[in-house]
């Protein structure tokens, strides 16, 4: 118990100084422009977004083909999980929050929230689903790794946090903030977060249907609705 109410502590103090330094940042951030490409397609920064077939498309490149991860794929923001990760891409993961958003955002303000793990979807019916492709052949991304947790698309790739986005999204690309004062907390909070239900965290790669390293996949998010029996 004093355990936790330390960490909340500690989350609290870390609130005042990023609403401090969100202030200060959104006086001087340039909006990333949302291209319209018809039919219900957009374009964020590297990612393209079709709304109509609910999907989410971005390239990457095989970084790890076996042993433990802890995400499948890296978008570029928390720069310390990129050598914890499977597969990279310098895709902005502001851009993939947004992307989400332009879906659904009440799913995205859920996702974003952690809600999705406490059991208050407002849809379990209404997920999204990870697939890599390469060349023709798509490939779930839960066959790619080794683990008998159910996972959510938070599991496979990091979507930010409600506490720490505020700064780490703001610092230039180039700057990888592992000596910054506040490092060793944001690291300290979100390994627990990362930590599922069962105890785990990440998991080992399903090695044998991995691409060989530096082969560039196209990543694919996809919405999903699975309707009930009673329904038409």
């Amino acid at each position: 118990m004093r355990r936790q109410l330390n960490l909340l502590l500690l989350i609290a103090i870390i609130g005042v100084v990023i609403l401090i330094g969100y202030y200060l940042a959104t006086k001087r951030k340039e909006p990333q422009k949302q291209l319209f490409m018809g039919e219900g397609t957009y374009q964020i920064g590297e990612i393209l977004v079709d709304t109509v077939k609910g999907e989410i498309k971005f390239s990457g490149d095989v970084y790890k083909r076996e042993g433990w991860v802890q995400f499948l794929i890296y978008v570029d923001g928390y720069k310390w999980l990129k050598e914890e990760s499977a597969i990279i891409s310098t895709t902005r993961l502001v851009d993939l929050q947004k992307s989400i958003a332009l879906l659904d955002w009440r799913l995205w303000d859920e996702l974003w929230y952690r809600k999705l793990k406490s059991g208050k979807l407002r849809n379990k019916a209404q997920k999204l689903s990870v697939f890599i492709k390469y060349k023709e052949k798509e490939i779930a991304a839960k066959e790619l790794v080794l683990t008998e947790d159910e996972l959510e698309i938070g599991d496979y790739i990091f979507l930010g946090s409600p506490y720490f986005d505020n700064r780490v999204l703001e610092d230039s690309p180039r700057v990888d903030c592992k000596h910054c004062p506040l490092f060793p907390l944001e690291e300290k909070v979100l390994r627990e977060e990362f930590k599922r239900e069962s105890g785990s965290s990440g998991y080992n790669l399903n090695s044998p249907l991995f691409l060989p390293r530096g082969t560039e996949v196209t990543i694919i998010i996809r919405q999903r609705i699975i309707r009930n029996k009673t329904q038409k």
